[in-house]
């Protein structure tokens, strides 16, 4: 057995996978043909592109996607090309319109807080209608964008969010 970086029961993700998934979750890069399938829940693909102790583990995998991953990045091609595309958009944030106005250390601290919430708050559906880890998120966009509106700024179609350095920019 590798060392493993994520077990889900009697199984595990070995550590050599761990950087490709991380890249696809957290920076939109598209990842090889065998989690590929895994994330757009192609059960062929996926065994298909297997090797030997990945095959043997494919259960960890559907686990950690389930338990610690962002619903809206996983479960069919449809949501793996959406959350690919989300980080082209997000690329374009260099485009995004500045402000100029930024957000006090507390409000700062604030939404750091509510982002790191959110990004602990594990998948869970409740009635298969209520995704607990997109409602947090949307908690802490919300609560930028009255921020920001505290701040004077205008309503805009969309929402605001922050610069590392506090700035609000228009998303």
């Amino acid at each position: 057995m590798s060392e493993d970086a994520y077990r889900f029961r009697d199984w595990y993700i070995p550590q050599r996978m761990m950087g490709a998934i991380d890249r696809y979750v957290n920076q939109g890069i598209q990842p090889g043909h065998f989690l590929t399938g895994v994330i757009c829940n192609d059960l062929k693909e996926a065994m298909s592109r297997a090797d030997d102790e990945n095959m043997a583990n494919l259960p960890a995998y559907l686990g950690y996607f389930y338990n610690e991953a962002p619903s809206a990045c996983w479960g069919s091609e449809e949501k793996m090309k959406a959350w690919l595309e989300s980080f082209k958009k997000e690329e374009g944030a260099k485009a995004m319109k500045h402000t100029g106005i930024k957000a006090t250390q507390s409000e700062i601290e604030e939404i750091q807080k509510l982002a790191t919430e959110a990004s602990q708050t594990p998948v869970i559906l409740l009635f298969g209608k209520h995704d607990l880890s997109r409602d947090a998120w949307e908690r802490a966009k919300k609560r930028c964008h009255e921020i920001a509106l505290a701040h004077g700024l205008p309503e805009i179609t969309g929402f605001y969010g922050l610069t590392k350095d506090g700035e609000f920019v228009e998303a």
